[in-house]
């Protein structure tokens, strides 16, 4: 399994300034290092069972995280890692069914600083899953007007060195900056113990996007 970096400490991330850039680079820091855990565990588990290394209806089985390709599953193991090691407290599906909600707790009452949602970007084209993202984008927008941050994070895979030529495709279509994208990218494997793929775990700000 790859080693991991830490993510930086709380002491790096300055209370009272609302949820910022910084903060969405510290949860993509945790929810990515958490995918890479999982990761390393199914991997692990495939390697060493040959039951689970058996074709079934059709399809090759799959030796990484992308095994289970489900963008719930992914937001569920974000949140856990967030519980024990974030400045905000963070719940899922709530409050107008947003995928995340970040409430600041240092005062009372409780107030909601961010709104996040949480989408798969692995088609082929890159092309399946954008209707969705921009309709997300739109909906976070109209959050942000009320004073609270929006965000997205992008579950992503692609061959290994092709990933960085995906986001700017990405940049393109969204109309975001390569400077506004936060990420944390590990090697996995896919379709056999030497199909390599690279998964990354993307995130950046609503108001990042220059779409109306």
């Amino acid at each position: 399994m790859q080693s991991i970096e830490l993510p930086m400490s709380l002491a790096d991330v300055h209370p009272g300034t609302g949820f910022t850039p910084q903060h969405l680079q510290r949860l993509v820091d945790l929810g990515g290092a958490a995918l890479q855990v999982e990761d390393g565990l199914i991997r692990t588990s495939v390697l060493a069972r040959e039951i689970l290394r058996v074709p079934f209806g059709g399809l090759k089985p799959r030796f990484g995280i992308r095994r289970v390709e489900n963008e719930r599953s992914y937001q569920y193991l974000i949140w856990r890692a967030l519980l024990n090691d974030f400045e905000f407290l963070v719940d899922i599906e709530r409050e107008g069914n947003h995928d995340f909600v970040i409430w600041d707790c240092a005062n009372h009452p409780r107030k909601i600083v961010a709104v996040g949602e949480m989408k798969r970007w692995v088609s082929v084209d890159g092309c399946e899953e954008l209707p969705r993202i921009e309709l997300d984008i739109r909906k976070l927008k109209l959050a942000e007007r009320e004073g609270v941050r929006g965000f997205i994070l992008l579950a992503t895979a692609f061959r290994v060195g092709s990933l960085a030529e995906q986001e700017g495709f990405l940049y393109d279509k969204l109309k975001i900056s390569a400077k506004c994208l936060r990420h944390y990218k590990f090697e996995s494997l896919y379709e056999g113990a030497s199909d390599r793929i690279e998964f990354g775990l993307l995130g950046f700000m609503a108001s990042d996007s220059m779409l109306a």
